[in-house]
């Protein structure tokens, strides 16, 4: 997902987010999706919302070609 498909989806409400809060929401969804609690359902939310994350963060990373 691309910046103008996260606005389009948003409805251009968007506002910038404090690191801490971010970290902060990652982190909770790292204990929650590792939680012995929760089950198969709850998990793997969580772990759909990391990766989805962790898919952005490595379009934004992707090596560029340099010639």
């Amino acid at each position: 997902m691309n910046i103008s498909e996260i606005k389009q989806l948003a409805g251009h409400n968007l506002k910038q987010v404090d690191i801490k809060d971010i970290l902060y929401t990652i982190s909770t969804w790292q204990v929650e999706a590792s939680s012995g609690h929760n089950d198969g359902w709850v998990v793997d939310h969580y772990l759909q919302k990391i990766h989805k994350v962790q898919d952005a963060l490595d379009r934004i990373n992707k090596p560029k070609v340099v010639t």
